[in-house]
């Protein structure tokens, strides 16, 4: 063969691999030496046809879309997720992607790619990325995504615990006599059917779950925390819910400024009287109430609270004991609201002992309301 012979042969291949004659099929040509009327055309990567868009004897355009291909051994999984939950998703975090009713479990990671909100669903739409090596995962399949989130130690409850009028949120704690009491909480962060309680409830306090009681009797508790016994009050010393009726009938009210202030505790309406004036002086070799340091007085004793030295806060004995917030100091023992007074008191308790001797006595010295540390 020729030169001419060679460059004519060279030019008519690249002619045929122009008009899209695979590499592969020109071989065939060059071993068999036999003529075709057709061109094969390859997909360059392995995978699933998710669509075909040619029939045949149809004519095509150059740049025609033919066939989509996608591989499958990697593919993008995306979850519907409700904003509220959506704020603790970020890119890296690790999920668990679970077939249902089957037993195949994949490890998933969330994209940097940003979610995009669907307002048909009112959710975001977060894109995570798994391997596929036996492709059990298809296009349009439906899955079970488990994100792995790590949340610090908290008191949780059932969401449907927590009836929520718009106005308040209540949990009914359990008694041992048999007496549910509505309980305001504060709650926190919400995810699944969990619920985080930041105030108003302890560790190992009993609550009332929705489907375990009776009807009838779930249908009251409800109409209780509507309103039925009046909405409750926030006695301004302590910050303690106080049901007007009860304050009314055991004579723990006081009224200032044109209104009506109702209160918890006898001691804090001796309190609220002292810095409003509203309380005549102490008989002579009297005193207005106990001062002991370090213990309670005689109202708060005998309703089993004592008073936090710290922050001023009355708490239930029996749960700061269960809760491990207590601590001794020259022969008393003292109760805290939270770890937080606790580790405040350790750190200096004489200066704390005394501040709470000198409030208790001087009728005249501004008090503290609400929870604030020295």
């Amino acid at each position: 063969m020729g030169e001419d012979d060679i460059f004519y042969a060279d030019k008519g291949k690249l002619d045929l691999l122009g008009l899209g004659v695979s590499r592969t099929q020109l071989e065939d040509i060059a071993e068999t030496g036999k003529y075709v009327t057709y061109v094969e055309l390859r997909s360059p990567v392995d995978g699933l046809v998710l669509a075909r868009k040619v029939s045949p004897q149809q004519r095509v355009d150059k740049g025609t879309e033919v066939f989509t291909v996608a591989d499958l051994k990697r593919v993008w999984i995306v979850a519907e997720v409700f904003p509220v939950e959506a704020q603790y998703i970020k890119p890296g975090m690790r999920a668990r992607i679970a077939l249902p009713q089957q037993n195949q479990v994949f490890q998933a990671t969330v994209t940097n790619v940003p979610s995009v909100f669907d307002a048909a669903t009112r959710t975001l739409k977060v894109r995570l990325e798994v391997e596929n090596p036996d492709l059990l995962l298809r296009p349009e399949m439906f899955v079970d995504v488990e994100f792995l989130i790590t949340f610090p130690p908290a008191i949780t409850v059932p969401a449907d615990a927590v009836l929520d009028s718009g106005r308040r949120k209540t949990v009914f704690v359990a008694h041992e006599n048999g007496f549910f009491e509505p309980r305001s909480v504060m709650t926190g962060w919400r995810f699944g059917d969990r619920v985080e309680i930041v105030e108003g409830l302890m560790p190992d306090e009993q609550i009332v779950v929705s489907g375990n009681f009776l009807i009838d009797s779930e249908s009251r508790m409800k109409l209780a925390a509507a309103g039925l016994y009046g909405i409750p009050e926030r006695d301004p010393i302590c910050g303690q819910d106080v049901y007007p009726a009860r304050a009314k009938a055991a004579g723990l009210t006081s009224e200032s400024g044109g209104k009506m202030h109702y209160f918890f505790t006898k001691d804090c309406k001796d309190q609220f009287d002292r810095e409003h004036g509203l309380m005549s002086a102490a008989p002579s070799g009297g005193s207005a109430q106990n001062t002991k340091p370090g213990g309670t007085d005689d109202n708060l004793a005998a309703h089993g609270f004592a008073r936090d030295v710290v922050c001023g806060m009355p708490i239930p004995q029996n749960k700061a004991k269960a809760a491990g917030l207590t601590t001794e100091h020259a022969g008393q023992t003292y109760y805290f609201c939270s770890e937080e007074c606790k580790q405040h008191f350790e750190k200096a308790p004489e200066p704390i002992v005394e501040r709470a001797q000198r409030r208790a006595t001087q009728s005249s010295a501004p008090q503290t309301v609400g929870h604030k540390h020295d």
